[in-house]
């Protein structure tokens, strides 16, 4: 397969999952409730590589609606040491559905749009020839 059209491909989706991450982000931002959350407790998942397999931790949150019913989901933030219990953090969730939820803040949502559409920029340099 030819080079320019991998780099055209890799940017057409990279620009898709930019946009895609923005637009829900937004729609996030616009629709969802917030509410404060607790840590109330750590989930353990193995995580594989080279190195071997290591435990990833991700927090168990306890957060009421805005209907006054509580609700207990799993964080979407995985990181190598436990979540301090009772640590306090900012839950967005669907009024509809609010077992679907996110702790994940908007600084760290926007960042992977960033990212993506970093990316998606190159890309698109490299395949106009301005690049590379």
């Amino acid at each position: 397969m030819d080079t320019d059209l991998i780099t055209l491909i890799a940017a057409i989706a990279a620009t898709i999952i930019s946009l895609g991450a923005l637009v829900h982000l937004v729609g996030m931002v616009q629709r969802w409730p917030r509410a404060p959350g607790e840590v109330t407790d750590n989930i353990a998942e193995w995580a594989h590589s080279d190195s071997g397999k290591s435990a990833v931790y991700f927090a168990k949150i306890a957060f009421t609606d805005a209907t006054g019913q509580s609700f207990t989901v799993k964080g979407d933030i995985g990181r190598r040491k436990p979540w301090p219990i009772g640590e306090k953090v900012t839950v967005r969730y669907k009024a509809a559905n609010p077992n679907h939820a996110t702790s994940m803040n908007f600084w760290q949502r926007l960042l992977f749009a960033g990212v993506f559409g970093f990316f998606a920029v190159m890309l698109w340099l490299a395949w106009g020839g301005v690049i590379g």
